[in-house]
């Protein structure tokens, strides 16, 4: 049974995800009402197991609504949390051998972490449709929700998948800019073959999610201590959409909401470009799965999206002047 409206506890995380996107988009401002944050929220936050009301929630998400000022905030912040989804999937695929259970166990999540949102599931003519709705909702903050976490699922669907999964998407909202799986709809919706529920859940043990994520999250950590340039901003963005190879410029750039050619020109006035930047992220990521003993060499540069081995050694041997071989032996 779902709670009452007015008792309903979401988990904190969610409404970090929020706050962490605020963080990398604004520059050299007070990012939020910090009377509005209770002392002891504002510390733990992002520690897995706090709690806040509904009305916190709200008013601290029609914060940043205000100072972002950008209608597609729901799908910007969904394709922001990949690194997130990654460690939820990795979990599911613990427990689920199937897609439905994997559904299943994402429903339940969903339910417990943030229980304004209402899952409901049907199937027509072997189409499976999940539509996502906030009862009583406060109009223009629920489409940031929801699209939100329509884009969530729409991604760890493909996560879970094997095999290619074509989805698509349906907003009340919807525009010319919305991704390309979106079209228009009365409703919130995500709908799929039917046969896709039957498929078997891709394994992500071989990955060694359970160290790679904490590592890559406790690495955008140490880049936040870092000086606030956009430079930072962008190694943090790029590690929270990593998949957990570094994403594309264009994906980093609409996340931003920045054309690639803004975005670039405001990286060049900090003497650098995202090829540097990514290059500098990979080689110390590749140190950094480098001292894991579950992967193999060649699962590095797979990790790290390196079509072939040899890429991937060429590029470490002018980081490091030595082989990955070399370096493993003395770590």
């Amino acid at each position: 049974m779902r709670q009452s409206e007015n008792n309903m506890q979401i988990l904190a995380v969610h409404l970090q995800a929020f706050i962490n996107y605020l963080s990398i988009r604004q520059h050299g401002k007070n990012l939020l009402d910090n009377d509005r944050l209770p002392t002891s929220l504002s510390t733990h936050l992002h520690d897995g197991h706090t709690v806040i009301s509904t009305d916190l929630f709200y008013d601290i998400l029609d914060q940043v609504r205000l100072q972002l000022q950008d209608e597609y905030l729901g799908l910007r912040v969904g394709s922001f949390l990949n690194l997130n989804a990654l460690g939820l999937i990795y979990q599911i695929s613990l427990q689920a051998t199937s897609v439905e259970e994997g559904l299943y166990y994402l429903r339940n999540f969903v339910d417990a972490t943030l229980p304004i949102v209402q899952l409901d599931s049907r199937l027509s003519q072997g189409r499976y449709t999940i539509q996502l709705s906030i009862k009583d909702d406060p109009n223009h903050l629920s489409r940031i929700v929801l699209e939100c976490v329509q884009t969530i699922i729409m991604k760890e669907l493909r996560m879970m998948c094997v095999e290619g999964i074509e989805i698509q998407a349906r907003s009340p909202y919807y525009d010319s800019h919305y991704p390309e799986d979106f079209t228009y709809g009365k409703h919130h919706e995500i709908e799929f073959e039917n046969i896709v529920l039957k498929s078997t859940i891709r394994s992500y043990r071989k990955h060694c999610l359970d160290y790679l994520v904490p590592q890559y999250l406790q690495f955008i950590e140490r880049i936040k201590m870092d000086d606030e340039t956009f430079a930072n901003k962008v190694k943090i963005a790029a590690l929270n959409l990593a998949t957990p190879a570094l994403p594309k410029l264009e994906q980093v750039a609409e996340n931003f909401n920045l054309s690639p050619r803004t975005f670039q020109r405001i990286l060049a006035k900090e003497q650098l470009s995202f090829r540097m930047l990514t290059d500098s992220l990979n080689k110390e990521l590749a140190l950094l799965l480098l001292r894991h003993d579950g992967y193999a060499i060649a699962d590095i540069g797979y990790l790290l999206g390196y079509a072939e081995p040899a890429s991937f050694l060429h590029s470490f041997k002018k980081w490091y002047g030595q082989t990955p071989g070399a370096i493993k032996r003395q770590l």
